[in-house]
């Protein structure tokens, strides 16, 4: 009888042991998720807080150009950058409110890394679209040249596009390099994990 306890005692020991070790697993790669789901959220947050500052400067120097400027060209640049700023001030206030409720959602590992895939990706297309923005407002300074009755609008039209399309281009660049320095951690972490269809599951080795 006593060696039988002794063997029920062992292995109950031992299956404890496992269940220690399973948790200990599980929080370590949930902890590690939410530190980097922490990162993502703190990284945009600080970015669209500069977007929207840099928007709300736009307005402040594009109204007070429109106002005061005599020099109908300036006045015409103003106008475009007051447009610009209140449209990036605007995106910047929404995408931190959407920020501020994902920082409140409950843990979701998979839902972590997909918002994360989907902030990398929307940056890369962001960027397509500066190159976009910079090209047309070179091609609204060139096409002052055959409508001169209007030239002193492309021209100011264009040099706003142009300068907005740089910012923009140089921010949504260090926004992607800014996330995916962290590529490499989330993908050792997901090395380590299966998706199921209701989420992450931490396959036992």
């Amino acid at each position: 009888m006593a060696v039988q306890r002794l063997v029920q005692s062992f292995f109950a020991f031992f299956f404890l042991l496992c269940s220690f070790s399973n948790q200990a697993q599980e929080i370590h790669f949930s902890d590690s998720l939410k530190s980097y789901n922490k990162i993502r959220l703190f990284t945009d947050a600080k970015g669209m807080n500069k977007l929207t500052i840099w928007g709300g400067v736009n307005v402040a120097t594009g109204l007070g150009g429109m106002l005061l400027s005599k020099d109908e060209q300036f006045q015409y640049f103003s106008g475009m950058n007051l447009a610009w700023g209140a449209v990036n001030s605007t995106i910047g206030l929404l995408v931190m409110q959407k920020l501020k409720r994902q920082s409140l959602s409950p843990y979701d590992g998979r839902k972590y890394y997909l918002d994360y895939k989907t902030g990398k990706k929307a940056y890369v297309i962001n960027i397509g679209l500066d190159g976009v923005y910079m090209l047309s407002g070179a091609l609204m300074m060139a096409h002052s040249k055959n409508d001169l009755t209007h030239e002193n609008m492309w021209q100011g039209f264009g040099k706003s596009v142009i300068i907005q399309g740089i910012f923009l281009l140089v921010f949504d660049n260090v926004m992607y390099y800014s996330h995916d320095k962290y590529n490499r951690k989330w993908l050792r972490i997901l090395s380590e994990m299966e998706f199921t269809g209701n989420g992450i599951g931490i396959p036992i080795k």
